[in-house]
């Protein structure tokens, strides 16, 4: 509030503030979703992110909305925007990495997260995925 951000605040505790609000319909959970995002602590210092190439990957992330493996505060946020918007998402460390984030990204026990989200598009369903053939 002392920073005048206009956010959101969902049922767990994740602040939403939506810089573009994109068209469509919100995302679904069970929705293939590709994004693209910048991570940084409350003090600032980036820690991952998909479009700056100091982190060398530049894909969009894909995951499916819903489903286990993605941070709930971030998933929870996905899940509060429409195709092509953008948002900057702050969630608190219970709703990120708690006690046991990666030691490699520099984040501390703990740490509560901010996330710039851009929604790149959005399926139905995840790809199906071909196995390989072989000769």
């Amino acid at each position: 509030a002392d920073k005048n951000i206009k956010a959101v605040k969902t049922g767990s505790g994740v602040f939403v503030e939506i810089i573009n609000p994109g068209t469509g319909n919100s995302i679904d959970s069970g929705k293939y979703v590709s994004v693209n995002y910048t991570g940084t602590s409350f003090s600032g210092k980036r820690f991952d992110s998909n479009t700056d190439t100091d982190f060398h990957h530049t894909e969009p992330m894909a995951f499916v909305t819903g489903a286990p493996g993605m941070i709930k505060g971030f998933d929870e946020a996905v899940q509060m925007m429409k195709p092509g918007s953008s948002a900057r998402v702050y969630i608190p460390s219970l709703l990120g990495y708690a006690g046991n984030p990666d030691p490699r990204t520099g984040i501390k026990p703990f740490e509560h997260l901010i996330f710039d989200l851009t929604i790149v598009d959005v399926k139905d369903k995840a790809p199906d995925i071909q196995p390989k053939r072989t000769k």
